[in-house]
């Protein structure tokens, strides 16, 4: 039983490392956000254009302009041509326009296939209907990589900022949408991971003793796993189809730890221990450490405040780390020697006298 128990804990943690490892390369491409130091905002349209509204989504790595006009808006791509149509038609964009191309990546090719001509009249390809366009635009996302030297990290010195614009035609006239990237102070990490580590012992020392703690620790798990999860996927700004993929390795993880909290009313810590250690790899690996940069940047990829974000994570992370240490510990102890009635019901199935 105790050798079946440790290749069923074995099993588990190489595939939940192999998963995990998958998640969390998934979680730092373009399909997925991350924590920024540095934050996009929209401050203004200039000239004020009723109906006509701009906002920065996902990180800044998307505009959305609404057009609630029975006007035209043409956003112009990076030489001034026109690259965008937004109208009674819906949405048309320029095959011509080199911005065409070069947003399809947040990191620009260096060049532009033959057909893209700025000095060239536009033609329209119509891509959607409705009266919003959403598209990738260097010009909003920050792409200076780090901090800048000159951008000052303290908490009580004044923030400076750098502008950015994206020019607009409405009827024939000219419209600026101005914005600016701004660093808002960064958290400090060395309290966030004191208490994690604090989190992380105290945890441990209680699922020990008592499988009514290890039960509700679990609860607890299973919820900010839950919590963090829906507060990632509601901050993309895309239709929900599209994003249950980026939203099921949380899903796995509270349902194996939801589980685990069945096997703690039923089982002693031994016979738990393989869930155990399910529990702390998907929630550390899978969900917890893709997420760890979320305590050195301010500007985090959640529907929720931030510092409720950190301490769901921080909560995620120590108690998943107890989960995986109770479940290794209960794995080496060692078997009960049989109680004198099942020795007796032993020796009789052995065709000993008893």
């Amino acid at each position: 039983m105790v050798c079946s128990r440790r290749v069923a804990a074995c099993l588990l943690t190489v595939t939940t490392l192999l998963v995990g490892t998958a998640s969390r390369a998934h979680a730092h491409g373009i399909a997925g956000l991350e924590a920024s130091p540095v934050l996009s905002e929209v401050d203004r349209i200039s000239p004020p254009s009723p109906g006509v509204s701009v906002r920065i989504a996902d990180d800044g790595r998307h505009v959305v302009l609404v057009n609630d006009t029975p006007a035209s808006v043409v956003v112009e791509g990076y030489d001034g041509e026109a690259y965008l149509r937004i109208g009674p038609a819906g949405v048309e964009r320029n095959r011509r326009s080199p911005a065409t191309y070069l947003n399809r990546e947040v990191t620009p090719s260096d060049t532009a296939p033959a057909i893209a001509d700025a000095a060239a009249p536009p033609e329209w390809e119509w891509i959607g209907s409705g009266n919003t366009a959403r598209w990738h635009d260097h010009r909003s996302h920050w792409m200076g990589g780090a901090t800048p030297l000159s951008v000052d990290t303290g908490s009580g010195a004044d923030r400076p900022e750098i502008s950015w614009s994206i020019p607009l035609r409405i009827n024939g006239r000219s419209v600026v949408v101005e914005g600016a990237f701004r660093w808002p102070a960064p958290p400090r990490p060395l309290p966030w991971l004191l208490a994690i580590g604090f989190l992380t012992g105290a945890a441990a020392v209680a699922m020990a003793r008592s499988r009514l703690v290890r039960a509700s620790v679990l609860a607890i798990l299973a919820a900010a796993c839950a919590i963090l999860t829906l507060a990632a996927d509601s901050a993309v700004d895309e239709p929900a189809l599209s994003r249950i993929g980026r939203g099921a390795y949380g899903l796995v993880a509270v349902i194996v730890t939801l589980y685990a909290v069945g096997r703690q009313r039923r089982h002693d810590a031994s016979d738990a221990a393989p869930a155990l250690i399910a529990v702390g790899l998907l929630s550390v690996l899978g969900v917890g450490i893709p997420r760890f940069d979320w305590y050195a940047n301010a500007v985090l990829p959640v529907s929720i405040d931030a510092a409720a974000a950190r301490s769901l994570l921080a909560a995620l992370l120590a108690f998943g780390f107890a989960a995986g240490i109770t479940g290794a510990r209960s794995l080496r102890r060692p078997t009960a020697s049989p109680r004198p009635s099942e020795r007796r019901a032993l020796a009789v199935l052995d065709g000993d006298s008893p």
